[in-house]
């Protein structure tokens, strides 16, 4: 049929479009790998048996028959395992459910969801859907190269179609590219029988400088690799590296409060301390400092059974006011200068903490900055939190939901506990308010009916408590009717501070009908009893619904339809029951979909009496805990000398401490690098066993159906040296260690040795654990090496030819005795002293203070500048290459030709060209050089 489709009678424009008429509706859940279909009547939402139920492809191709069920499902395989093609990676291919039953005939389409999409339930919805998932981390062993230096990288990566992880077994195809998106290397790999890969990538001298993207994909896949933005739905895993200039960095700084927490009405005090990484303290270093607060929560220890603290929607409610919360965010402190490290290393300061309005703690962050003798800047930071008061008020309800037919009290112990968790006493208000919608249905200047609703609290009950310190105060609350309320617990402590905490539960049955917000839309709430389950566990979910009676279809899905059933749910506040197991890892997603008949004739002007439904989702987490390895790094000692042998004992065991056999990669690299980017090797539990994404879509004919449609909008929602004796120190590798590799015994046991590079710095013992079962864990230690007297150098990352400048060396005396210490300098290989070779500097022990020489250069290349010192019988020395490069000035030329066959164009090189590269680039555009920017267009 046609139909007008201009917003003005006259408008003479349509559009062909398809009308059911039928007493039936179809509600169709479509996945990759299985389809449900329900049907019910309109006039009654009852199930509809012995449908006949045949999906159907976009070019009308039956691709399956069923019929439904006695609770008037049934149940085919997806889209995927019915063999519909994609036509391009993004694309979900469109699915057609035709029911027919005694001549009456309906249908549904995968593609039919305006309205009911996942993304409105504020739920982590996939938005192509795949046939078969992948997923998978590839990282190097410390993430921060110079160029011209080998990139040691290691994937893991795993596949599932709806259930759990497998091992992957197909060869994949690793592709690494540049800063300027280039493809720089593209090989075949074969996973291992743990599922992982290791392989080697050797930078080029002159590599671009800026972020590498690493990804896998199926070696069979033949979509087009040129160009990659850090994203593809074919990815099966992916990473990223740096390759930089970069100086590393020589020490490391905290800040932390002297105590784990405080209360308001305290001094906020904390100790800012820099240490060298070969262990000297940073004395008389300049430091700078800032102070931030914001909102946080907080449990007493040994508590986690009660509730303490403002409970959001106690305050603010996204669509009925601002949230006073935000004026706990400011800043309490900024100090730019007038602080140093003292003889200790450290720095120490205090500021006065006042409470707040709320009764609520909030988190101070410390952010502190340390600058050493060469100008290098270090941050180091912490948290604590600011308690309310002297002592918290704690809430524990017996049920978060109350069965008025069974009982109208509601119970619930309040104690009174100091922050570490002591019982004392006190005095606490409590309050018992019903928070309710008021909502009516009005017709708008276009005609069509909308609800109008406001919230509002109603305090139905008052009580006093005065607790005993180590007794709960149990208290009875009587409910009148069902609904969701609100405890609110109050009380001040001796200096006047205001300490609050609430509690919620909803009231249930009892014949009361609960005012629930109403929208112009089909969506409801769906609450569970519980934030986290563990397998085994039953989670008890609540159903707003604005029905007395109804037929409800309840599934629990993920990639797929995980299991379904249908019940006639009564109340407007209905509970129901979801079994949880292991099936269900990481989480899984609860669909509650209500159906309601005819409730009432249509009149001339509306229709409210007529068929509808609703939809709620609620996704459930179940903690994968039993997964996740624990990976013990053993080294034999904590503090070594440069050049000794290291060794290592490794231990992976499972959630029950048991050792496991399984594969470990493992990497000893410098702080000093590692901290420049936070750098750690990743924990693949993380990859594996994050929130996986919804890739179900629902829909139902009553949408299309049913006049007076409004769809409602809603939002859609960051080393320096060491050596023996006067021996010269040259080996300085970043890396002491790499084995992407290390198979562990059937105890979960593996030891290694490996010899230390002679840096004085901080190295980092890493390990990376998975099994052949899908469990994964990370571990990590570090270890210490330094000496008595200890140079580090203070050179800039390059120099030009006939430049002269002045660089040294960190001088730290941690030999226990204050004396005099010499330092001679020497150059070769281009570098020269202007000035005299030797200096001597007088240190405390302690005491770090930098020697500097004058230097000219008379060459290009890799100079070499030796440095030695004595202090006593103390010795150090080391040799370091400093990069002298040609001056150099980029200059462009631009000519254009046209021709038919050939043309020669020529430029003349400026007279005081001598030496450097040319390049040249021609293009069909005036455009030329801008092809990498219009991408970002």
């Amino acid at each position: 049929m046609k139909v007008r489709v201009g917003p003005k009678p006259e408008d003479e424009r349509t559009a062909t479009a398809l009308a059911q008429v039928s007493n039936m509706a179809v509600t169709g859940k479509f996945s990759p790998h299985q389809n449900l279909i329900m049907v019910t009547e309109l006039q009654t939402a009852k199930p509809v048996p012995n449908a006949k139920v045949t999906i159907r492809d976009a070019q009308n191709n039956a691709r399956w028959n069923g019929t439904t069920d006695a609770q008037g499902r049934v149940l085919s395989p997806g889209w995927a395992r019915l063999g519909i093609q994609q036509k391009e990676i993004y694309d979900e291919p469109i699915q057609y459910a035709i029911v027919e039953k005694d001549g009456d005939l309906a249908f549904t389409a995968s593609n039919m969801d305006d309205g009911i999409e996942p993304y409105r339930f504020d739920i982590s919805y996939g938005y192509a859907s795949k046939k078969q998932s992948f997923a998978g981390s590839i990282f190097s062993d410390r993430g921060l190269y110079r160029a011209g230096e080998k990139v040691h990288l290691k994937g893991v990566f795993r596949k599932r179609l709806d259930k759990d992880w497998q091992l992957i077994k197909e060869p994949l195809r690793i592709l690494i590219y540049g800063p300027k998106n280039d493809l720089v290397y593209d090989q075949r790999h074969n996973p291992s029988d743990f599922g992982s890969l290791d392989f080697d990538w050797m930078s080029s001298p002159g590599a671009d400088q800026g972020e590498y993207s690493m990804r896998a994909i199926l070696a069979s896949d033949t979509t087009n690799v040129t160009n990659y933005y850090g994203y593809e739905q074919n990815d099966v895993g992916r990473g990223t590296f740096r390759i930089d200039s970069f100086r590393r960095a020589t020490f490391a700084v905290t800040a932390r409060p002297n105590a784990k927490g405080y209360i308001a009405g305290d001094f906020y005090d904390a100790t800012i301390s820099g240490r060298y990484l070969f262990g000297a303290a940073m004395v008389g270093q300049p430091v700078k400092y800032r102070v931030d607060q914001e909102p946080t929560e907080f449990t007493p220890p040994g508590y986690e059974d009660y509730r303490f603290g403002v409970a959001r929607y106690g305050l603010y409610d996204e669509d009925y006011g601002n949230d006073p919360m935000n004026s706990l965010y400011t800043t309490l402190a900024q100090v730019d200068s007038s602080l140093t490290l003292g003889t200790d290393g450290m720095a120490k300061f205090r500021i006065p903490l006042k409470g707040n309005g709320l009764g609520t703690p909030v988190k101070l962050t410390l952010e502190a900055t340390v600058t050493d003798p060469a100008r290098q800047e270090s941050m180091g930071g912490s948290r604590v939190i600011v308690h309310p008061g002297l002592f918290y008020v704690g809430l524990k309800p017996q049920t978060t939901f109350l069965e008025l037919g069974k009982s109208s009290a509601f119970a619930v112990d309040v104690i009174t506990v100091d922050p570490n968790g002591f019982p004392v006493t006190g005095e606490v208000n409590v309050q018992l308010i019903k928070q309710e919608y008021n909502s009516v249905r009005e017709v708008g200047v276009d005609g069509a009916m909308r609800w109008r609703t406001n919230m509002r609290e109603d305090t139905k009950g008052t009580a006093k408590v005065n607790t005993e310190a180590g007794k709960a105060k149990r208290l009875n609350l009587d409910v009148p009717e069902a609904g969701f309320y609100v405890v609110r617990a109050t009380g001040r402590d001796v200096r006047g501070n205001l300490i609050r905490s609430e509690s919620y539960f909803y009231a249930t049955g009892g014949g009361g009908y609960v005012g629930w917000e109403r929208r112009d839309d089909n969506r409801i709430e769906v609450v569970a009893d519980h934030k986290t389950y563990a397998p085994g566990q039953t989670a008890r979910l609540m159903i707003a619904s604005p029905y007395e009676t109804c037929t409800a279809l309840i599934t629990v899905e993920r990639e797929g339809i995980i299991s379904s059933r249908v019940e006639t749910l009564t109340g407007s506040a209905p509970m129901i029951e979801i079994p949880l197991n292991e099936d269900h890892l990481p989480n899984a997603f609860v669909s509650v979909m209500l159906f309601s008949g005819r409730t009432a004739a249509p009149t001339n002007r509306n229709d409210v009496g007529a068929p509808s439904f609703k939809i709620g989702y609620i996704q459930l987490n179940v903690d994968p805990g039993l997964r996740h390895l624990k990976v013990e790094v053993q080294p034999t000692a904590k503090t070594f000398k440069p050049g000794e042998e290291v060794t290592v004992n490794l231990k992976v065991t499972d959630a029950n401490g048991s050792g496991v056999p399984g594969e470990i990669a493992f990497s000893a690299a410098d702080a000093g690098v590692l901290n420049l980017l936070d750098y750690k090797l990743p924990d693949p539990f993380e990859n594996f066993y994050g929130a996986r994404d919804l890739q179900v879509r629902t829909s139902d004919t009553r949408s299309i159906l049913l006049l007076q449609r409004d769809y409602g909008d809603k939002e859609e929602d960051v080393g320096g040296g060491g050596g023996n004796g006067g021996d010269v120190r040259r080996d300085f590798r970043p890396q002491a260690y790499w084995n992407p590799k290390i198979r562990t015994d059937g105890s979960g046991r593996a030891t290694i040795k490996f010899k230390l590079p002679e840096s004085l710095t901080t190295f980092r013992l890493m390990a990376v654990a998975l099994t052949q079962n899908h469990r994964f864990g990370m571990g990590s230690e570090d270890v210490v090496v330094s000496k008595p007297l200890v140079l580090v150098p203070a050179l800039p990352r390059f120099a030009r030819l006939n430049d002269q400048f002045e660089a040294g060396v960190l001088v730290t005396n941690t030999t226990g005795k204050d004396g005099n210490a010499t330092v001679t300098a020497f150059g070769e290989s281009g570098l020269q002293l202007t000035g005299s070779s030797t200096q001597s500097v007088y240190l405390k022990n302690g005491e770090t203070k930098e020697v500097r020489f004058a230097w000219k250069t008379t060459q290009t290349g890799n100079g070499k500048l030796t440095f030695r010192a004595s202090l006593g019988n103390e010795k150090d020395a080391f040799q370091s290459q400093l990069s002298l490069q040609q001056p150099s000035v980029k200059l462009a030329f631009g000519t254009f030709a046209s021709t038919d066959g050939a043309a020669q164009e020529a430029f003349q090189t400026p007279a005081a060209f001598s030496s450097g590269t040319i390049r040249t680039r021609l293009s069909s555009t005036a455009l030329v050089g801008l092809d990498g920017a219009t991408q970002y267009l």
